[in-house]
């Protein structure tokens, strides 16, 4: 399901429940339905700095896919949190960045928070952002470069975003008894 439906889907959901309180409420009965991340994965680097409570987004790509976990001390912060992480799991990176989470805004949810807990907000939809933009730009890498062997040749071909379609061919000469001289060659 694609983040807009998701977040339609997520904002009907949230705005049947006709008093804020309540809908932090269900943020905290939400939370309390998430699995626990297992101890060896509350590493510092996935803890969220910013936070007045004990925050952790463990996140992961896979087929070309996010996914992300996450576990706090607090029972707000680990419903708000798990509701985002489920939200932006199993999305594309570009279809994260496209979606800065403004829904919660929508259906009341930011306006009953702290200054603190929005701050902390903030922080978890930054740090799934920051992943998703670090996951988008190691997809580019690896599609901008092929490298092949071809007889005494290195060639590279140098792709745009994801599309095969050549643009320039580096090929490279190389001997072992002379190194490697370089050779530029556009088609």
């Amino acid at each position: 399901m694609k983040l807009k439906e998701k977040e339609s889907a997520l904002i009907e959901s949230l705005q049947l429940i006709p008093d804020a309180y309540e809908r932090l409420a269900y943020l905290v009965e939400f939370g309390k339905n998430i699995p626990k991340l297992a101890d060896s994965l509350k590493l510092d680097s996935f803890k969220i700095e910013g936070c007045l409570s004990q925050l952790w987004i463990v996140p992961e790509f896979r087929e070309n896919k996010c996914f992300f976990q996450s576990e706090s001390d607090s029972a707000i912060v680990h419903g708000i949190a798990g509701l985002l992480c489920d939200f932006y799991s199993d999305q594309a990176p570009s279809e994260i960045l496209n979606n800065d989470a403004s829904f919660l805004g929508e259906v009341g949810i930011n306006q009953h928070l702290s200054p603190n807990r929005r701050n902390g907000l903030s922080k978890i939809v930054q740090s799934i952002h920051h992943f998703a933009e670090s996951c988008l730009k190691s997809q580019y890498r690896l599609m901008a470069h092929r490298l092949f062997l071809k007889g005494n040749m290195i060639h590279i071909n140098h792709l745009i975003g994801k599309s095969s379609n050549t643009v320039c061919e580096v090929i490279i000469p190389f001997s072992l008894k002379f190194g490697i001289k370089t050779q530029l060659h556009y088609f």
